[in-house]
């Protein structure tokens, strides 16, 4: 009796191990998807800020300007999100984007060279934001850099205040 008792405790023993093993599987599978599915949907902000200091480098105001770094962008993000008046959807995107350093689609750095207020004064600025799609219409910008007083601003450029 002792024997016919044996074969059944290995089964179990078997079968136990058998669904701890594919718990186990599933569970990395489902994170390993959640980090798949997020590397495949967000671009790295390295290649970000290259493709900007590229563009950035052929720009009039830009070129003079020092080059943006994934630093500076993570520490501009993390300085203003505990102030930051934006919906929570927003101040979560951008804490995702400094902690993974990964931007999702949608996405870009933009710079605003100069702007005309309503008073038909123009003025010459470099300012960087960092743009995020909240909605299949609708984004949020972030500035990152406000320069009022850039290097390229002398009396020769049309744009000079």
């Amino acid at each position: 009796m002792m024997n016919s008792q044996h074969p059944k405790t290995s089964k179990i023993r078997f079968g136990l191990r058998a669904i701890f093993i594919a718990i186990a599987f599933a569970a990395v599978f489902i994170a390993g998807g959640r980090h798949l599915y997020d590397w495949y949907t967000t671009t790295p902000l390295a290649d970000s800020v290259a493709r900007f200091n590229s563009e950035a480098g052929n720009d009039p105001m830009g070129k003079h300007e020092p080059p943006l770094t994934e630093d500076e962008i993570v520490q501009s993000i993390q300085s203003q999100l505990p102030t930051l008046d934006a919906s929570d959807q927003v101040k979560a995107i951008y804490s995702r984007i400094a902690r993974s350093r990964r931007l999702p689609r949608g996405a870009t750095l933009d710079s605003i060279p100069g702007y005309s207020p309503s008073n038909g004064k123009n003025y010459v600025v470099w300012w960087i934001n960092l743009d995020v799609m909240t909605g299949p219409s609708s984004g949020y910008g972030l500035r990152i850099r406000e320069t009022d007083n850039p290097v390229a601003a002398d009396s020769s450029n049309p744009l000079k205040r």
